[in-house]
């Protein structure tokens, strides 16, 4: 691990000071869940790492009259302890609850876990892929079991976080600050796929921090589900995730959001799906329909086509259990 220089500003103006007079020499630390293990791996070498975690005006859960609003040091563990959270985003909960073990969701935040950077072994490992200015994905000839089967940028790893996908269904926004401007975005914009920029996750800039996630109040009655497939029931990524919100009535689908992880380097909203069950009765014939929707456009490669028989499944899955079958 390179040595650097370690800075610990108190508000979230200093940090962005911070931020504006290193430049790319600098990163932001937090719970440092993922960026000690790049430091570890020499994926990142920074200079200076500025650690905000001791920046209270960004640890908070409160409400106002449209939003719920975490701020982004809050932890996965206080997410799954807080009450309302608990008694109104149930999926969030489930999300973070199944994001890895207790001791990571004691030290990891909900920013960080948003901000993640991808988990594929040839990004992690000793490869000059795309992502670290090389030609290919490794990916495409190599051990792929675990990854992509949307990829529009020939990048093919997916992206790890749980909590997510939950918020994307719950139509989450998020706010990012710098010293000339705050802005509050959808969550969906919030992430960069490969046919935008194959070297970045997010939108983030060099000077930005993620402050805030908001979530809109629910003004109606709604089901949530959220579903994981692992290969472990603890502290392991998803192979593919599932989290949705639903309006039923009398077995009529009137509303749906729902999003897919572990298929794409982006958390996939499910728009197609949430089309073909619009205003629709959720019987076998819809759901079927629903099922292979799912999965039009997807290219899977030689170790991974299973998921695409796992995408249906949760499908079939998440909108049986809507009808009590």
């Amino acid at each position: 691990m390179k040595n650097f220089e370690y800075l610990t500003p108190k508000t979230i103006g200093e940090a962005l000071n911070y931020l504006e007079m290193h430049g790319d020499k600098a990163k932001i630390i937090a719970g440092g869940v993922d960026l000690i293990s790049l430091l570890k791996e020499w994926i990142e070498d920074p200079e200076i790492l500025i650690n905000i975690k001791g920046i209270k005006e960004l640890k908070f859960v409160r409400e106002d009259e449209n939003f719920l609003r975490i701020g982004s040091l809050v932890t996965l563990s206080e997410i799954t302890q807080n009450e309302i959270i608990k008694k109104n985003y149930g999926i969030l909960v489930e999300s973070c609850l199944k994001a890895a073990s207790p001791q990571v969701r004691n030290q990891g935040t909900i920013g960080g876990n948003l901000c993640q950077r991808p988990r594929c072994w040839y990004f992690r490992g000793n490869f000059n892929c795309l992502r670290k200015d090389g030609t290919i994905c490794y990916a495409v000839q190599g051990d792929n079991r675990y990854h992509a089967i949307f990829s529009p940028g020939g990048c093919y790893y997916v992206h790890p976080s749980d909590p997510a996908v939950a918020l994307i269904a719950l139509d989450a926004k998020v706010k990012i600050m710098n010293k000339k401007e705050e802005k509050i975005i959808d969550l969906e914009r919030f992430f960069v796929n490969t046919d935008k920029d194959v070297k970045k996750e997010t939108i983030l800039d060099r000077n930005d921090i993620l402050s805030e996630i908001l979530i809109p109040k629910k003004k109606k009655k709604i089901e949530e589900r959220f579903f994981k497939v692992s290969d472990r029931a603890v502290w392991s990524f998803a192979i593919v995730n599932l989290a949705g919100i639903f309006e039923v009535q009398k077995g009529v689908c009137n509303f749906s959001r729902i999003a897919i992880g572990g298929v794409a380097p982006v958390p996939l909203r499910a728009s197609r799906v949430e089309e073909s069950i619009k205003d629709k009765k959720l019987n076998e014939k819809i759901i079927k329909i629903a099922s292979d929707v799912a999965v039009q456009g997807a290219t899977s490669m030689e170790m991974n086509d299973y998921k695409l028989d796992l995408v249906k499944n949760l499908i079939d899955k998440t909108l049986s259990s809507l009808t009590g079958n």
